[in-house]
């Protein structure tokens, strides 16, 4: 058996990967391909790390990275492992991963990251194999038909639908009141300052009755992913100020971009992915008829130098 770079090898690669992911015979691999066409397309122009392994002019293995340029701590996410049916247990998986580290060591990588299914013991056992440390774990829900709760807003709670922030500054200020810090919060003004974005933003203020003045204590981002049966409304954030949220403000936030989206008749889908170790924040939103459809484990190999 020789262990190679890709070399063009689509035709053979992509067989190989979408068999295995049809029948389930993979370690790991993500994000998963219809067509050898949709892989080869959705690799052009990515850095990424190849690896085949070869027996009689035959590929029997495919293992790749894709790189991910962080200043300061260069990291790469694994594609995945495949391996021939026929051939697993015969040492390829593993050639394969050994060979995909040392190719990531050679251009400077410190870390890799690995996701995988909580229930696929096998792609996990082997990441331990190789020194890969758990790291955190995320479940994703679903809401695959329409849900319509009836939400009765306090006279002084006012929520708006917008594609832009006017008053940043205090955007930010709340944003780092839920959550603590500013960075993702600083993202999100970046995407909804792009013409071409295709988020939203539910606001929440509390308006004071006696001067008018308003108060942001909440927000919902939402991205409109299209897919093929119509679209995904992907929750982006959501986060209440913790005095709000203990009246119960959040979950009156959540229900109106809720009916908001199953009001509109493109909408197929709302998703959200969570850490899975928040129970708290999943019992909330199995509460508003959301449903766990996936839970998945991130792994880290640190790349010794």
């Amino acid at each position: 058996m020789e262990v190679r770079s890709f070399n063009d090898d689509y035709h053979e690669v992509g067989q190989l990967v979408l068999s295995a992911q049809a029948n389930k015979e993979t370690y790991f691999f993500t994000p998963v391909y219809a067509t050898v066409e949709e892989m080869k397309k959705a690799w052009e122009g990515k850095e990424l790390i190849l690896m085949v392994a070869e027996e009689d002019n035959q590929i029997i293995g495919f293992g790749g990275l894709d790189l991910v340029r962080k200043e300061g701590n260069p990291n790469a996410d694994l594609y995945g492992i495949v391996v021939n049916p026929l051939y697993r247990n015969q040492g390829v998986g593993s050639a394969l991963m050994e060979a995909l580290i040392q190719k990531a060591k050679e251009v400077g990588i410190h870390s890799i990251y690995a996701q995988v299914g909580t229930e696929n013991e096998e792609g996990i056992d082997f990441l331990i194999k190789y020194g890969f440390e758990y790291k955190r774990s995320f479940f994703r829900m679903e809401m695959n038909e329409p849900i319509y709760q009836e939400v009765e807003c306090p006279e002084n709670i006012e929520i708006r639908r917008t594609e832009k922030i006017k008053d940043q500054e205090q955007f930010l200020e709340t944003y780092k009141e839920i959550f603590g810090n500013i960075k993702h919060g600083e993202k999100q003004l970046a995407i909804l300052s792009d013409p071409n974005n295709n988020h939203e933003i539910f606001l929440m203020f509390r308006v004071s009755r006696s001067t008018g003045k308003e108060l942001l204590i909440g927000f919902c981002g939402v991205e409109s992913i299209e897919e093929d049966t119509g679209i995904n409304r992907r929750i982006d954030t959501l986060g209440v100020i913790d005095k709000y949220g203990r009246r119960g403000m959040g979950k009156v936030l959540y229900m109106t971009v809720l009916n908001y989206y199953w009001s509109l008749p493109d909408t197929k889908k709302i998703s959200i992915t969570l850490k899975s170790s928040s129970e708290n924040v999943k019992k909330f939103y199995l509460s508003c008829g959301m449903e766990e459809t996936q839970s998945t484990e991130t792994y880290k190999y640190e790349i010794e130098y």
